[in-house]
């Protein structure tokens, strides 16, 4: 190990504590860094009280969980008076899946921009990635889909206490958020 590890901030440094195995005091906290577009566009976006009725979906890259994570939002929002918008992640952007079982509300719009889909929805619900911090910038709340199982959880690094209970339904949970 080298003598010292820094880490962008105590969030990264807790995650990597609880889940890896360093020496005592290898770790040390950081400052956490941004990408700078963030702060570019922070400005121009105030709190917004929209309702547009729509929520957006980030995929991973990870393209052998896309029709079981399709399955799941279908049968949570299909045929619901809501929109959801599908974008699969940029090293997928020609997956196509099979639109049998789809219903009209839930597209696929993985041709346009995160800025360009931000603009129009109330909600972003994503898995394995980081595009929850430009929906943040955004005002738009984002919400971690845990149901791939996935141990990288990245909604620790917001300390959300959202968590859907054992005897909740998966619709119900989400209607409430």
């Amino acid at each position: 190990y080298p003598s010292k590890i820094l880490t962008t901030g105590q969030i990264p440094n807790n995650v990597l504590n609880r889940y890896g195995s360093f020496p005592d005091n290898v770790l040390q906290t950081g400052c956490a860094l941004r990408h700078k577009y963030i702060f570019d566009i922070l400005s121009n976006h105030g709190y917004s009280n929209k309702s547009t009725g729509k929520i957006a979906f980030s995929f991973s890259f990870d393209v052998s969980r896309y029709n079981y994570i399709i399955d799941k939002i279908v049968s949570i929002f299909g045929g619901k008076d809501i929109e959801v918008i599908l974008k699969f992640h940029p090293l997928n952007k020609g997956f196509q899946p099979d639109k049998s079982g789809i219903p009209g509300n839930i597209t696929n719009k993985t041709n346009l921009s995160w800025e360009e889909i931000m603009v129009q929805t109330d909600l972003l619900l994503y898995e394995g990635n980081s595009v929850c911090i430009d929906a943040l910038v955004y005002n738009i709340p984002a919400v971690y889909f845990p149901f791939t199982g996935d141990i990288y959880d990245t909604n620790q690094l917001y300390n959300y206490e959202w968590d859907i209970d054992a005897g909740d339904e998966e619709a119900t949970y989400y209607e409430k958020v």
